[in-house]
C-alpha cells in the first residue's frame, strides 16, 4: 500500500488486489496492535482500491489491509 497525505490533515491510502473483491483497512496505535477496521472497500476492474482516511488520529498510527 501507499500513503499520500490530502492536505487536509487526512490521508489516500491506496493499494492493488484483485477486482472485484473487498478489502479492510484496519488501523491500530502501534504496530502489535489492537487493530480496529476503519473503513472497506472493492477494488476496480484495474485492481486499483483507495482509502480516504479523514479523521487521523493524534500521534502514531499503523494500518494494514486485509481482504
Amino acid at each position: 500500500i501507499g500513503i499520500e497525505r490530502d492536505g487536509n490533515g487526512g490521508y489516500f491510502i491506496r493499494g492493488h488486489g484483485s477486482a472485484g473483491f473487498t478489502y479492510q483497512l484496519l488501523r491500530a496505535p502501534s504496530v502489535t496492535g489492537p487493530w480496529t477496521t476503519n473503513v472497506t472497500t472493492t477494488a476496480l476492474s484495474s485492481g486499483l482500491f483507495e482509502f480516504h482516511e479523514t479523521n487521523a488520529p493524534p500521534g502514531p498510527a499503523f494500518y494494514r489491509v486485509t481482504q
